[in-house]
């Protein structure tokens, strides 16, 4: 998918809310809490990589209780992975460690149904709609420790995501569920990303990877219901 593609879903969003609805403009931003799930890996091998994400919103208020919201953001992910082995011969102990971060860097279009109810002076909301991302770059990070008895060894390796040789999935679509509370424009919000597609393109190599983000938001809207 070309990045210009990929804005259009943007504006194209918009537009079609645009002409029947209050649009609400607005802005996000705050923290990801990131990480995978992986078919070659155990879960206690793959641990979270923290992030963040800024967003232009707009928010088109078609009644009362309902709303629905996209935008335009940039959004780290990533994760991180531990690995052990070790073995004795002879009474000496051999142990290998390899810790690895890989860091991701899309933009995304979210398409969010909301649905919300006054509370007090302000206002709760939830959220649930897919998500779209596209990736700019990324790197990894290796780091492998080889240990024979008293002796260590560290090995330090770090590269850049080539899209043109490496098999790794640029796009990625997921759903998304959000829960906050909004009062006089000002918003917080918790998410749940959730990845579909598979970001191990390698027909070599049956591995499923598949993105999973928790994430926290501050923000703040114009206009109001």
């Amino acid at each position: 998918m070309k990045i210009q593609s990929f804005i259009l879903i943007a504006f194209t969003g918009m537009l079609s809310f645009s002409g029947i609805s209050q649009m609400r403009p607005g802005v996000m931003a705050g923290l990801n809490y990131s990480t995978v799930s992986m078919s070659e890996l155990a879960a206690s091998e793959i641990n979270y990589n923290p992030g963040f994400h800024i967003k232009g919103i707009a928010e088109f208020v078609l009644s009362d209780l309902v709303s629905f919201e996209t935008g335009l953001g940039y959004s780290t992910k990533g994760f991180k992975t531990y690995t052990e082995a070790s073995f004795t011969i002879f009474g000496t102990t051999y142990t290998s460690t390899y810790k690895s971060t890989a860091n991701f860097n899309y933009l995304n279009v979210p398409l969010v149904m909301k649905f919300g109810l006054n509370a007090g002076e302000g206002r709760v909301y939830a959220g649930i709609g897919p998500d779209v991302y596209f990736m700019l770059n990324g790197n990894s990070k290796t780091t492998t420790t080889q240990t024979a008895g008293n002796s260590t060894s560290t090995t330090n390796d770090e590269s850049k995501i080539d899209f043109a040789n490496d098999d790794i999935n640029r796009f990625d679509l997921g759903a998304r569920a959000v829960l906050g509370y909004e009062k006089n424009g000002f918003f917080v919000e918790a998410g749940y990303e959730n990845g579909f597609i598979n970001l191990n393109t390698d027909s070599n190599y049956d591995n499923t990877i598949l993105n999973r983000t928790i994430t926290l938001s501050l923000g703040f809207k114009l206009g109001g219901y």
